[in-house]
């Protein structure tokens, strides 16, 4: 099963080349290294490593803590392409982390809606739509849950 992490800055650089792979297409846009720095060290950006069974970088997460909230943005999850189908995984371990680590007890994200497998996930684990919006010409989908 793989597990999630806090990052460690060296990490970032991995992070970064990730954004690159095929499987990506048109779902994240680009984050160039630079603003993986700076995003790293604001206070409610958190960055998650997501560690496969072998110990390797597998995959990262990115989230906003609303301050004096219980609720997390859920505002990336990249799966490297050596390890796709863990997603799910991923979730479950990022809900566990919510919970467990950062006090929360809500968690919210967008997605396309042309992602169906994301959407997929989303649903089968319970995460409920709330609202849709038309971002850069695309149909963008709100999903929530209650932890």
């Amino acid at each position: 099963m793989t597990s999630i992490r806090n990052t460690h800055f060296k990490e970032l650089k991995n992070i970064y080349e990730m954004g690159y792979q095929s499987h990506i297409g048109e779902f994240l846009s680009i984050k160039s290294l630079e603003t993986h720095e700076i995003d790293f060290k604001k206070d409610s950006v958190i960055y998650l490593s997501i560690i496969s069974t072998s110990g390797l970088l597998a995959g990262y997460i990115i989230l906003c803590k609303e301050k004096q909230s219980k609720t997390v943005q859920l505002k990336r999850i990249l799966i490297d392409e050596k390890y796709l189908g863990k997603g799910q995984e991923a979730m479950i371990s990022l809900e566990s982390h919510c919970i467990r680590e950062l006090k929360s007890n809500h968690i919210w994200l967008d997605v396309y809606k042309t992602n169906s497998k994301a959407i997929y996930v989303y649903e089968k684990l319970g995460y409920k739509k709330f609202k849709q919006n038309i971002q850069n010409s695309k149909l963008v989908l709100f999903y929530e849950k209650k932890l």
